[in-house]
């Protein structure tokens, strides 16, 4: 997975409002040392496809690797979308692990953040694995078929002879 993102490094806000809450010091030592450029999106498309160019095998297939909703702009995401249909790449991206994620999608993304990645184009291209509270966004949305929602086998994994945890 080549990890892509285009905005708020830093927090779950555009980054010149989170610099601008730091103290002077503070905000001197992340501009010189951690704040880069990113790449452009077309660029940053263009590197995840040399590197599946270079090391693709049968065995292994390089994913698109939007980082999150929360970092990477719609224009992003509809790109990688547009990419992964046109060369059949798969895209890994998490989904709302944390609930200031969760927070952030449902102030972000008031519909639902699966209908709004559905209206983005990554309804069929997006398997996804993590997502707190994401149930209720299923039953309207209905066309992530590859989001195997619900809970997890608990009791046939028990049954297998899986420990439970702690």
């Amino acid at each position: 997975m080549v990890p892509m993102r285009d905005r708020h490094r830093m927090a779950y806000a555009e980054d010149a409002d989170v610099i601008a809450q730091l103290e002077p010091a503070d905000r001197e030592q992340i501009l010189e040392n951690w704040v880069r450029d990113l790449a452009p999106i077309d660029e940053q498309i263009a590197c995840a496809d040399e590197i599946a160019a270079r090391f693709e095998t049968g065995m292994f297939q390089v994913q698109y690797g939007p980082v999150g909703a929360e970092f990477c702009s719609d224009a992003m995401l509809e790109k990688i979308a547009a990419a992964a249909q046109a060369k059949n790449r798969r895209i890994h991206m998490h989904l709302q692990e944390t609930k200031y994620q969760r927070a952030w999608a449902d102030a972000a993304y008031p519909g639902g953040i699966l209908t709004h990645l559905d209206r983005l184009g990554l309804d069929h291209l997006l398997p996804l694995t993590i997502g707190i509270g994401v149930q209720r966004q299923l039953a309207a949305v209905g066309s992530l078929p590859s989001l195997g929602g619900g809970p997890g086998p608990a009791r046939r994994s028990l049954a297998c002879g899986s420990s439970r945890p702690g």
